[in-house]
């Protein structure tokens, strides 16, 4: 029969704690980063659709969103290559950290 120690859920809560409160700390600095540049750049962020102001207020971007949503929703990219396939000029913008979405002649990719 195993006994029980009496510590072993405080310790499960108080990790739980920090695990959440460090969530909470990392999504509002992202917020906040956003906001910031809505803020900064209220022109770019007012011509967006309503559709794409939405998501940039969440840090998100999907396909067709014009490059000022994406710099407004995930800021500067790691990295930016640009180049030209089949007569039409590309940009690809690399962040650390997100996945590959490409939109329209833009693409955006995880470095």
């Amino acid at each position: 029969m195993k006994i029980p120690n009496p510590f072993e859920k405080s310790r499960r809560s108080v990790c739980s704690g920090c695990a959440a409160l460090a969530a909470a700390l990392l999504f509002s600095n992202c917020a906040s980063t956003v906001q910031s540049r809505i803020e900064k750049n209220g022109s770019e962020f007012s011509a967006l659709k309503t559709e794409h102001q939405e998501l940039v207020r969440q840090g998100q971007i999907e396909k067709g969103m014009p490059k000022s949503g994406v710099f407004l929703a995930w800021g500067r990219p790691d990295r930016v290559t640009r180049g030209n396939r089949d007569g039409k000029d590309f940009e690809t913008w690399r962040y650390n950290g997100y996945q590959t979405i490409y939109a329209q002649s833009i693409g955006f990719s995880a470095g």
